[in-house]
């Protein structure tokens, strides 16, 4: 049974091996300790008939830019503010705020469901994936030969709306390592799944070259769609082929491990590890920092500008309610325990795919070509109102 979970969770990189090893742990288990199932969680989903586009993931939470209304929805004022409830705004009712706007300090559901909205992560699960992953601003990676380091090409040309101040920041491979330092060193409850498998202090970024010569002398591991390949002679290029990307880039992430750990990609999925701009988060301390750290490749030396308890550090004040957005939507406005409005973000990495899916030009706000259904809408506005219960019966 040892033998099993450390090949589980350290030697084997092929997910579908890996699957059957757990899968073996599981019936070996049930013979050493039966179980007697007493009931079943069964999830219920109630919908209106004018909306479409839902899927079903047992870890994350539907995306709202890939739901749809008709155009002939019925419109409803909401009772917030002059906000309707029409056929490109989607609006939910769930009891509870979240603990914060700050991915790095919230281990609720309803955080989590934001940070998915707003955020962008190294890989994410398309839709009803639970075994593959989908490049998000990793767009290929590759484990070292002894397996200790992953590497991430981090996705050029992304930037991050700063909804507040109405401006843009550029994300990078400094601003990924950022983010997961940064989730480690404020030790909240969600800390722990950095720490236990990344040495964020022993990890760094590098350029394309670098990392081209690097595969080339040394030779990389990657995993991806069913494909298990050594890659060496053909270096950076061949990574990307088979990653079937040829974008832009922005450097590459280093990432040493603790140990080796092919599950780590499933942690690195969660909405929680939302990559950040530093230059945002540290404000004005920004260039001192980026001095400190030779542009970030030194993250310890963010220490001297990031607290170590997240409840006394500036940072975190800041993200806790004015949080940023590298993913489909931006956070509009909200009321705290009351509502909170979200908006389609214009500057998404990937808004054509509203262009692809209804026809939606992100960056002039209008319908320009006929999408597969002429009548679907995408959700450009959500409205999550709070405490509904007692907004019922009051």
């Amino acid at each position: 049974m040892d033998a099993l979970i450390i090949a589980g969770r350290e030697k084997v990189y092929d997910p579908t091996i890996r699957e059957a090893i757990y899968q073996a742990i599981h019936i070996a288990s049930n013979h050493e300790s039966p179980a007697i199932w007493i009931g079943q969680y069964v999830p219920m989903r109630v919908t209106w008939t004018w909306m479409g586009g839902h899927y079903f993931h047992p870890v994350l939470n539907v995306r709202w830019d890939l739901l749809y209304e008709n155009s002939d929805a019925p419109v409803v004022d909401v009772g917030i503010g002059e906000y309707t409830n029409d056929p490109e705004t989607l609006v939910i009712s769930t009891i509870g705020w979240p603990r914060s706007f700050d991915p790095a300090t919230s281990y609720e559901s309803f955080g989590w469901n934001i940070y998915f909205q707003t955020g962008s992560r190294l890989v994410t699960y398309w839709k009803e994936e639970t075994a593959e992953f989908t490049p998000d601003l990793g767009v290929a990676w590759a484990y070292s030969s002894d397996n200790q380091e992953l590497y991430f090409v981090i996705r050029g040309d992304v930037v991050a709306y700063n909804q507040w101040d109405n401006t843009t920041y550029p994300i990078d491979a400094s601003d990924v390592l950022f983010s997961l330092w940064r989730i480690n060193r404020l030790g909240h409850s969600v800390s722990w799944m950095i720490d236990a498998f990344i040495d964020v202090n022993a990890s760094t970024w590098i350029e394309e070259d670098e990392f081209d010569t690097y595969i080339k002398n040394n030779g990389v591991l990657a995993v991806y769609k069913g494909q298990t390949k050594t890659i060496k002679s053909g270096g950076l290029d061949e990574l990307l082929d088979m990653f079937g990307y040829n974008g832009t880039t922005a450097n590459v992430v280093k990432l040493k491990l603790r140990v080796p750990y092919p599950a780590i990609l499933a942690v690195l999925a969660d909405p929680f590890t939302k990559i950040l701009p530093a230059e945002y988060v540290l404000g004005e301390n920004y260039t001192a920092a980026m001095t400190d750290t030779n542009d970030g490749k030194n993250p310890a030396g963010y220490a001297k500008y990031v607290g170590d308890y997240w409840k006394t550090d500036w940072t975190h004040r800041l993200l806790h309610t004015k949080p940023v957005s590298t993913g489909p939507y931006y956070l509009k406005e909200f009321v705290e325990d009351s509502y909170m409005v979200f908006e389609y973000n214009p500057y998404y990495w990937n808004a054509t795919l509203w262009k692809d899916l209804y026809g939606f030009d992100a960056q002039t706000g209008s319908y320009v070509t006929e999408s597969h259904a002429s009548n679907a809408r995408p959700v450009l506005e959500m409205i999550a109102v709070f405490d509904f219960i007692r907004r019922l019966f009051a």
